[in-house]
């Protein structure tokens, strides 16, 4: 069994995902979460019919801009660190 690494202070890692569901007339709509892994805290929600990768950017640049740089960013697919970006 792999062991998760908690992050000992805010700001350490944050994690990304995406969400969809559906309108009552049927139209799909997508949601942007990004979390700080060490209190769970919403650090933002991006909610729209459709989330182009600019428009992930610039959510995730908004949030830097607020509360710095991360040392990791997580997603559903792997593990970025900055540095290697």
């Amino acid at each position: 069994m792999k062991k998760t690494r908690f992050t000992e202070a805010p700001n350490e890692v944050w994690s990304m995902d995406f969400m969809a569901d559906r309108l009552g007339d049927g139209r799909q709509f997508r949601l942007l979460n990004v979390l700080d892994d060490f209190n769970r805290e919403g650090l933002g929600i991006e909610i729209d019919f459709s989330l182009p990768a600019e428009r992930v950017v610039r959510t995730l640049n908004q949030i830097i801009e607020w509360r710095a740089i991360p040392n990791m960013l997580r997603t559903g697919i792997r593990q970025w660190h900055p540095q290697s970006i």
